[in-house]
């Protein structure tokens, strides 16, 4: 008998995910608003991200051609953090990614430290292929209730994000 616990996450006033937190590696759900866009990092509109899908009918979150598009686009922001924001720690990270008035942050945390095996305040690299696709692979996970890419898909996708603009 295999029980999986569900845990509620605000994104705010419209929208509330669940997720399992890790407690089972099954897709849970396979038709979140984040894989249906092809945004399993669920990335507000704003950025003229490449595979972009055009017109956009979601309102808020961008949508992509190709899920490999949207996981690269999480991979370029989580760049981002470090390169310019200074942040390389799952804490740090995730208080930008999910903050408290839109997220429960430290459940979030949480659940991206026992995805990833990394500590709350372990040194990360984003710039490192292997601790990019943990790391987008744990907010996916988060993000998408429970949801996995396959691995061919999170290393095109960091291939991507990695080669010079």
């Amino acid at each position: 008998l295999r029980v999986q616990r569900l845990y509620a996450i605000s994104l705010g006033p419209h929208l509330c995910m669940s997720t399992n937190f890790g407690l089972s590696g099954d897709n849970v759900m396979s038709d979140t608003r984040g894989v249906r866009n092809n945004n399993p990092g669920n990335i507000r509109i704003g950025v003229p991200w490449d595979g972009r899908k055009l017109p956009n009918t979601d309102g808020s979150f961008d949508q992509f051609t190709t899920p490999v598009y949207g996981i690269r686009a999480l991979m370029k922001l989580l760049m981002a953090y470090q390169d310019y924001h200074g942040l390389n720690t799952v804490r740090g990270i995730i208080n930008r990614w999910a903050p408290d008035n839109e997220n429960n942050t430290s459940a979030y945390q949480l659940s991206v430290c026992e995805h990833t095996g990394f500590s709350m305040d372990q040194c990360i690299d984003m710039h490192d292929d292997e601790t990019l696709i943990k790391m987008a692979d744990a907010i996916i996970y988060v993000e998408c209730a429970g949801y996995e890419y396959p691995q061919s898909i999170m290393a095109s996708a960091a291939n991507l994000a990695t080669q010079s603009v």
